[in-house]
């Protein structure tokens, strides 16, 4: 098993828990999909992407189903915007090549004081590392992200080029309350409203494709609400992407204020998975043996 990184990288986006052996992700390994299942355990990650004033740690009190027996829990505490709350944690190489197709899902639980005030928090991205590989001064950069704006379940993701950047929807990044806004069902319905103090699933499927062919389909509580088809999903200037689950206070720092009276924030994430379009793992679909909720993982 892996074991967790300290904090070693600060750039003017992200900080990573880095080491020698994760930096040279850049250099793209095994092509295609990845199958990847956690039950919690931060030792099945590559570390933690860990800002001061955050933590991420185990928890054996909370935990998804019911009859499981561990979570991640993870907190970030507002102390001024002068740096990132990152409390995520971190698998490489979620994604490696163009037209790379997989399913990637999580279960999270917000604590149940949770303050829906009207600002972004960031519980999913997926994320690559840019640095020297361009002249615009890039880094390390996110591209599909997933948040909470209130207790609406908003989503974007990025095209274009590394120094000439596209999201779509074309304002995403403008503001939290920007991005997709997700339906409660498919083609329309009023916005989700996500609760706390309760488990629920997100489940994405995505073909990685920075021309018009790729797909954007994500599932909540096992439903399908929303999906984009030809659409461009990622950069072309192609890099191993990672998937990180958690909670990013992205706004904090973006927005240089909190806003509400909440700003030590909690929540746990579990049965994490990555799942290529073919591998069925004892399962009826691909679908099924990345989803949380299903038992035959």
């Amino acid at each position: 098993m892996n074991t967790l990184s300290p904090v070693s990288k600060k750039t003017k986006k992200i900080a990573l828990s880095l080491g020698a052996a994760v930096v040279a992700i850049a250099v793209p390994a095994v092509a295609g999909t990845p199958i990847f299942h956690s039950q919690g355990w931060m030792g099945d990650f590559n570390g933690t992407n860990l800002d001061a004033d955050c933590n991420v740690t185990h928890s054996a009190t909370t935990y998804y189903p019911v009859n499981g027996t561990n979570s991640i829990y993870v907190s970030a505490n507002y102390t001024g915007f002068s740096h990132r709350y990152h409390a995520m944690v971190r698998k490489t190489n979620a994604y490696t090549a163009q037209n790379d197709e997989g399913y990637y899902s999580w279960a999270f639980r917000l604590k149940s004081t949770w303050d829906f005030s009207q600002q972004g928090y960031t519980i999913g991205q997926f994320i690559a590392d840019y640095t020297g590989q361009n002249p615009c001064g890039e880094d390390w950069m996110p591209i599909t992200m997933l948040w909470l704006h209130g207790n609406s379940l908003r989503a974007r993701v990025k095209n274009g080029s590394v120094c000439n950047q596209a999201t779509i929807p074309s304002n995403a990044m403008q503001a939290a309350n920007t991005g997709w806004v997700i339906p409660t069902a498919l083609g329309g319905g009023t916005p989700i409203a996500v609760t706390a103090g309760a488990w629920h699933t997100i489940q994405l499927g995505v073909k990685w494709s920075s021309t018009n062919t790729g797909y954007f389909k994500l599932w909540y509580d096992g439903v399908k609400v929303f999906e984009q088809y030809n659409i461009a999903t990622t950069i072309a200037e192609f890099r191993p992407y990672e998937f990180q689950v958690g909670l990013y206070a992205n706004r904090w720092y973006d927005e240089h204020q909190l806003v509400g009276g909440q700003g030590f924030r909690e929540l746990w994430v579990d049965r994490i998975a990555i799942n290529n379009t073919t591998t069925l793992g004892g399962c009826t679909s691909a679908f099924q043996y990345a989803n949380p909720s299903n038992s035959c993982w």
